[in-house]
């Protein structure tokens, strides 16, 4: 039996496998890599979920991260549209700080042009601007939910501080509740340009080097302590609860727990 736990954010999950994997060989000479035509769906599936697993990691109680949008005025590759936006994060850093810190997930619009859609912590609180729930139709047919700042608050849209810093296209900005389907909402882009032929072989999303990574516990020892550390015992009850078959370690139950994190 093998069993396996990963903590992100409050969310604790652990597999449990019949078997243990085999002992790693020693590494085979290295060959010429052929890349595919397109990305394996399974590939894709483990992909986004270690994407959402990153994203929760970072969001935190009362903490409102920032979801910020860039498009490029012009149609360009990603590499082209990498290098703009690791320019424009040298730029956020040297006029808001360092201890900024984001992820972003690159997508190509219809006419080709790169936009990316950027999950951001430690802006200033008034520069996001306040979306209503409530929606209306542009001259294209185009729902978007409505601007409710207050005129002269300095939100994005007001004083556009962060444009000239952008300064490739369009950006925008605004303020998010902090919501853990944050996590599944930025999946879901990174899953459709893991699929986009344009991003084989490239990146499918980016982060700064300051995000929290999910933690991993393999052996018995770390689980115990990870678990009592978040005061899980035999009695808590899963918040979900699964079982699969896995092609090389046999039967799998899988199991999630929902914990305090401060």
């Amino acid at each position: 039996m093998y069993t396996k736990v990963i903590k992100s954010g409050d969310l604790i999950e652990e597999w449990t496998f019949e078997r243990a994997p085999a002992p790693k060989k020693s590494p085979k000479p290295r060959v010429k890599r052929v890349f595919r035509q397109e990305r394996r769906l399974d590939n894709v599936k483990r992909a986004a979920n270690s994407f959402r697993r990153l994203v929760r990691s970072n969001l935190k109680p009362g903490v409102h991260p920032a979801l910020m949008t860039l498009t490029t005025a012009e149609n360009e590759d990603i590499e082209e549209g990498y290098k703009h936006f690791t320019a424009f994060g040298k730029r956020l850093r040297k006029n808001f700080g360092n201890e900024l810190v984001w992820i972003a997930v690159p997508e190509f619009q219809k006419r080709g042009a790169v936009h990316f859609h950027v999950l951001i912590w430690g802006l200033p609180s008034k520069i996001p601007c306040v979306l209503s729930r409530e929606f209306y139709t542009d001259k294209t047919g185009k729902k978007h939910r409505k601007h409710v700042c207050i005129k002269g608050s300095g939100c994005e849209r007001d004083t556009r501080t962060l444009a000239p810093l952008w300064a490739r296209g369009f950006l925008d900005i605004c303020e998010t509740d902090g919501n853990t389907r944050l996590s599944s909402y930025l999946a879901k882009y990174m899953s459709k340009a893991m699929h986009d032929k344009r991003l084989l072989s490239k990146r499918a999303y980016s982060a700064s080097r300051n995000v929290v990574r999910p933690s991993p516990f393999n052996t018995a020892f770390q689980i115990r302590m990870a678990y009592e550390a978040n005061g899980l015992t035999v009695d808590n009850s899963p918040f979900k609860t699964r079982e699969y078959d896995t092609l090389f370690l046999g039967r799998c139950v899988y199991k999630s727990y929902l914990v305090e994190q401060s």
